[in-house]
């Protein structure tokens, strides 16, 4: 059988997005006029495992953009905070540390799989900035 997650993600590649409508049905959208057909039919021939993965991973919608290969532009707050963290070469002021005491038995590959979905999930913990021509950008890693 096909890795769903991987699939997902090459269909997120692809700029396809997915919504459960009902519980059980699957939404597909995509951006490009002639969407491959191959890729089209891989998630026919997958869509209850892919409507699986969505539901138990608490996702209603997976829209994903490649926005790892395209330099995004800093908003006004983001170029403020480079420009101050720039003037005092690294600061770690905004750093925000915090330690958990954890009491029993530690399940490493679930608070692994916990953290890799909370950073799959969100877009900003997987943000770095990069300069490019004296220009600064955010980029967007598609890897947890």
């Amino acid at each position: 059988m096909e890795n769903i997650k991987d699939l997902i993600a090459e269909c997120s590649e692809a700029l396809f997005s997915f919504e459960v409508v009902d519980n059980d049905q699957l939404k597909v959208g995509f951006d490009s006029e002639q969407p491959d057909p191959a890729l089209i039919q891989r998630i026919k021939q997958h869509k209850e495992h892919i409507v699986y993965y969505i539901n138990t991973n608490g996702y209603k919608k997976i829209i994903k953009h490649p926005t790892h290969k395209v330099n995004i532009p800093l908003s006004y707050s983001q170029q403020r905070l480079w420009f101050i963290d720039n003037l005092q070469e690294g600061t770690t002021e905004y750093n925000m540390p915090i330690a958990f005491e954890v009491s029993g038995k530690l399940d490493l590959p679930l608070l692994t799989r916990v953290f890799s979905t909370i950073i799959e999930r969100h877009e900003v913990l997987r943000t770095v900035y990069r300069e490019v021509q004296g220009e600064t950008y955010q980029v967007v890693s598609c890897d947890v």
